[in-house]
């Protein structure tokens, strides 16, 4: 399975470990280069660093080719445009 997880804090990177040793295919993403280059230093995993709530950014990291996305980012936007109609 093709996953990719969005935030590379402790949930995120404990999950890309786990995942990948049951032979998944993971992608990490996250704006912070540190947190990002800790877990695909140790994690057989690709990174893409970037705004994880971006969909374009999650265009670019390989968001097409997933079956499943994990959100363990401690970020959300809101878009209040659409709230507000």
């Amino acid at each position: 399975m093709n996953i990719m997880i969005a935030g590379c804090g402790k949930v995120g990177q404990n999950l890309a470990a786990r995942l990948t040793n049951t032979g998944h295919e993971v992608t990490v993403i996250d704006k912070n280069y540190d947190a990002l280059s800790s877990v695909t230093s140790i994690v057989d995993a690709m990174g893409y660093q970037g705004d994880c709530t971006s969909i374009l950014n999650q265009t670019e990291a390989g968001i097409k080719d997933t079956d499943l996305l994990i959100a363990v980012t401690d970020r959300s936007e809101e878009h209040t445009s659409e709230l507000q109609s």
